[in-house]
């Protein structure tokens, strides 16, 4: 079962979704059609999660969750340090309970996935429970969450 506190900001994160759904424009695809292969790490995870390495405006790559269920998420330090464009004002995201989290809106200009490139990509720029960030038993940190950008655009097949 799942703490309290993670529960409060996994419903935070699900009102911020919904914002994201409502102002999001659309993700215009760059790269060719057909198939490709991005590869993914379960292996060093807790729980099986899949852990994919992502490069945010041409920065380093860096690992994220892959969530079918989430919108595109970045941890506010990461959004720093790879040159994130805020978008509006930071909002109180609240879910049941009484603490709630700050988030804001932020875009890319570009999310690049292994041969997949995508622009003008609406991130939520939020905390992450530690039990996201640590899924990787400190191998390395999860820089954020990834899920919508692909999923709007491409047929996935996980094997």
């Amino acid at each position: 079962m799942k703490s309290p506190r993670i529960m409060k900001v996994f419903r935070s994160l699900f009102v911020a979704c919904s914002l994201v759904a409502v102002i999001a424009p659309p993700l215009p695809a760059r790269s060719e059609a057909g198939s490709f292969v991005i590869p993914i790490d379960t292996t060093l995870s807790n729980d099986g999660s899949i852990v994919l390495a992502a490069s945010v405006n041409g920065s380093e790559p860096r690992h994220f969750l892959f969530d079918t269920g989430a919108p595109d998420v970045v941890t506010p330090d990461v959004a720093a340090q790879i040159d994130l464009s805020i978008t509006g004002p930071a909002l109180r995201a609240e879910g049941a309970g009484q603490q709630g989290v700050s988030v804001r809106m932020g875009s890319a200009r570009t999310l690049t996935i292994g041969d997949v490139s995508l622009s003008s990509v609406p991130f939520i720029v939020a905390p992450l429970p530690a039990s996201i960030v640590n899924v990787t038993r400190s191998r390395y940190r999860i820089a954020g969450i990834v899920g919508r950008a692909l999923l709007q655009h491409y047929v996935v097949l996980i094997d």
